[in-house]
Parts: C-alpha cells; sequence; structure tokens
C-alpha cells in the first residue's frame, strides 16, 4: 500500500468491515507511520503487509471491506478506500 499526500503525519492504517458508506470494526491493524518500511520524505508512505485475512473472506471478497488511513489532522481518518476483488477470468481454451 503506497499513500501521499496526507495533510498531516501518517497515525495509524487499518483494513475496516464494512460496505461503502457505512462505518464497521478494524479487522487489521497495519499501525502508524513505523509500519512502512520504506516511508520516503514529504508525506509519503509505502510498505507491504502479509498474513492472512483471518476476518469475514465473504465480506472481503463482496466489497464489505475498506482501508482507513488516519493522521494527526484527521484522526477518524483522511483516506478511505473500499477494498475490491480483481475480476476472475476462466481459460476456455
Amino acid at each position: 500500500m503506497t499513500v501521499s499526500g496526507l495533510s498531516a503525519a501518517l497515525t495509524g492504517s487499518h483494513i475496516h468491515e464494512g460496505v461503502a458508506g457505512a462505518n464497521g470494526g478494524v479487522v487489521i491493524d497495519f499501525g502508524a507511520a513505523s509500519a512502512y518500511p520504506n516511508t520516503g520524505p514529504g508525506g509519503f508512505y509505502s510498505g507491504t503487509f502479509t498474513g492472512n485475512y483471518t476476518a469475514d473472506v465473504g465480506k472481503l471478497l463482496s466489497a464489505g471491506a475498506y482501508v482507513n488511513v488516519h493522521s494527526t489532522t484527521n484522526p477518524g481518518g483522511e483516506i478511505r478506500g473500499q477494498l475490491l476483488a480483481p475480476p476472475l477470468y476462466s481459460n476456455s481454451d
């Protein structure tokens, strides 16, 4: 995940369960700026997070989860992005 252009320092980032327009509880906590090993200058944060999604996978696959990034200026969340499953393709050859 890479974020930039925040109004202030990153203070936390999480995956929440919740459909678009609805808030939900945190299911995965990525942490604050220190969790992003490739943190760069000028409010550029980049990190790779691995692990198993142990919450409701059905919700994740049906756009029922979102990423929320918090900053000191916007402690409730500065960026929110709904997570969408990639399309599945089948090879009919």
